[in-house]
């Protein structure tokens, strides 16, 4: 008897690690700045390091500001039942370890999805790296919205199981 869980929801994720690595560039851009005008430091530094301060807090307030936007409108998508649904049997399932590229795909009733580790917003986790998405004949149900033609996955059901053996992966 399988039982049925859920293996990943976006509502329970939280800001990415990556959002942050504009910040952290701004705060050592802004670190260099101050340094330049505490230490008399050349007035072509001071103005560098000042640009370079103005376009890393441009980079991560867009990058984070991006993300908790769409993280709201996915997660509000989630909890009004607004998301297209699929359920089915993985096929056509390809990782990066298996073919050289870097995403990983499948699809499940003629729906396709694809993603890679470190994608911005959704589900993203590769097998290789502990993914919940293991190969073809996985029974799954996936909640994801479409967005640029994009199938961003924001909810998996299914049995959980450590492997599935290859056909032809």
């Amino acid at each position: 008897m399988s039982i049925t869980e859920i293996l990943y929801d976006f509502a329970d994720e939280t800001i990415s690690a990556g959002c942050f690595i504009p910040v952290i560039l701004a705060v050592l851009t802004a670190a260099l700045l101050i340094r330049e005008i505490f230490i008399k430091g050349s007035k072509g530094n001071k103005i560098l390091y000042a640009c370079g301060l103005l376009i890393s807090l441009f980079i991560s307030v867009s990058v984070i500001g991006n993300w908790v936007l769409q993280s709201a409108d996915f997660k509000a998508a989630l909890r009004n039942d607004e998301c297209s649904v699929v359920s089915g049997t993985v096929r056509d399932f390809s990782t990066p370890s298996a073919l050289g590229h870097d995403t990983e795909h499948f699809t499940v009733d003629d729906v396709y999805f694809e993603y890679g580790q470190g994608g911005s917003v959704g589900y993203c986790e590769t097998r290789a790296l502990g993914g919940v998405i293991k190969g073809n004949g996985q029974q799954l149900t996936i909640h994801y919205v479409t967005v640029d033609g994009e199938n961003i996955i924001l909810k998996i059901e299914g049995e959980r199981v450590e492997s599935i053996k290859p056909t032809g992966e």
